[in-house]
């Protein structure tokens, strides 16, 4: 039975993760990201001026979660500056 209930909840995140990659794969094309590449490197500099004085980070909550939100939310409109 759990065998079966973890087979069908694996079922169920494969396919909401196609279909989100299939979203995101349109918009973040290779010919896109390599525009972007410029953007991108300005708004890591965003990020790591946030925590640079202090000599460390936490890796994870203070950078690599940040840059993907912050480049989605302008590729939205949005003020990358604004994410916190």
């Amino acid at each position: 039975m759990h065998q079966r209930l973890r087979e069908l909840g694996t079922k169920l995140f494969d396919n909401r993760r196609a279909r989100y990659r299939k979203l995101v794969d349109r918009v973040f094309t290779p010919k896109r990201v390599r525009e972007l590449a410029p953007r991108i490197q300005d708004i890591t500099n965003i990020i790591i001026d946030r925590f640079i004085d202090r000599g460390e980070c936490e890796f994870v909550m203070e950078f690599a979660l940040q840059l993907p939100g912050m480049v989605i939310s302008e590729q939205l409109g949005l003020e990358a500056s604004d994410v916190k």
